[in-house]
């Protein structure tokens, strides 16, 4: 079983990708690196080749991006300590 959860750049002011098609596109890289993608970085702070542009959140999305920040961090903490 495979779930998904969107990435934190689906809830930025600088995304312009389509997640219906899986570009990775927006104003700080022409393709966001995977470490963001999947959640292991949430871009807060400079990252190499971001044209100093950093993780902005689209206020209509504050409820959605805490409860998927929520789901990351479960994620992450299963893989490190898996039952």
């Amino acid at each position: 079983m495979r779930c998904l959860i969107p990435p934190s750049c689906s809830f930025c002011e600088h995304y312009l990708g389509d997640d219906s098609t899986q570009e990775r596109e927006c104003k700080a890289f022409l393709e966001i690196p995977d470490e963001i993608i999947v959640g292991k970085n949430d871009h807060s702070q400079s990252y190499p080749g971001d044209h100093s542009i950093q993780f902005q959140l689209k206020d209509e999305f504050q409820g959605d991006y805490e409860e998927v920040q929520i789901m990351h961090l479960e994620r992450l903490l299963s893989l490190a300590f898996p039952k």
